[in-house]
Parts: structure tokens; sequence; C-alpha cells
């Protein structure tokens, strides 16, 4: 009986040692490999990331990398929309005096592509982030399948 409460005891010790041991190294792949979020700026262990410079990071995770992709091209077409914009809103500056009609169409057109910016702003934004759940992800747990 005595053999039997040993071996018990040492089995359940040493089932929650290699626990410990797994959860331990959990931790030091979360806290070294890890991407965290911070905008505009992302962060794995010490290093500082801007969205440029996370392409190469993202060489490990192919449904990580897809999301990124997306991402950087909504982040990119939300930056055109703003720059057509802000032209739409000078351009009108010149026709305040002579034409009060072509003013107020630049301003609309202004505050349209504004608008439209925001949302593929706003969408990029999403991506990128899902982007990074799925990269720690897939290095926490492994692949999905």
């Amino acid at each position: 009986m005595r053999l039997f409460l040993v071996f018990i005891l040492g089995f359940s010790t040493s089932t929650s040692f290699s626990q410990q041991q797994t959860i331990d190294s959990l931790k030091t792949i979360y806290r070294n490999k890890a991407i965290l979020l911070d905008m505009p700026f992302y962060y794995k262990g010490a290093e500082r990331f801007s969205f440029k410079e996370l392409r190469r990071e993202f060489s490990s995770s192919k449904a990580g990398l897809l999301e990124l992709e997306q991402g950087l091209r909504n982040y990119k077409t939300a930056s055109i929309l703003r720059l057509t914009s802000l032209a739409a809103t000078v351009g009108s500056f010149f026709f305040i005096k002579s034409n009060r009609n072509v003013t107020y169409g630049l301003l609309a057109a202004s505050m349209v592509t504004n608008t439209i910016g925001l949302r593929f702003s706003l969408t990029g934004r999403k991506l990128l982030h899902r982007a990074v759940f799925k990269y720690n992800e897939e290095l926490l747990f492994g692949e999905n399948k």
C-alpha cells in the first residue's frame, strides 16, 4: 500500500513539474517572440517595429502574412485617399471668390474621400491586429489546420 501511495505521489509530482516547465517555456516564448501591439509601433521582445518592418517577422506565419498584406494595402489606399481629400480642400480655396459651386463641390468631394479613407484605415488596422493575433496564436499553439 505504501509503495502504491509513493508511486501516486511521485507520478503527480512529476506531472505537475512537467506542466510547470511547459508553462514556463510558454511564458519565455511569449516574452521573447510574441508581437505586442502599441499603435503605431509593434514590439517583439525589446525591439520596436513599424508597419513596414513587420513583413519579415511574418515569414513563418502564412495566414498572418496574408492578413498583413491586406492590411498594408488598405493603409496605403487610405493614405492616398487622405492626400486626395487634402488636395480637394486646398483646391477649393482657389475657387472661393470666382465660383462658389466649384468650391462647394470640391469641399463635398473632400469630405467623401476623407470618409472613405477613414473606412479603409479602420479596416486596415483591424486586419493588422488580426495578423498579429494569428502570428502569436501559431507561435504559442502551433499551426492550426
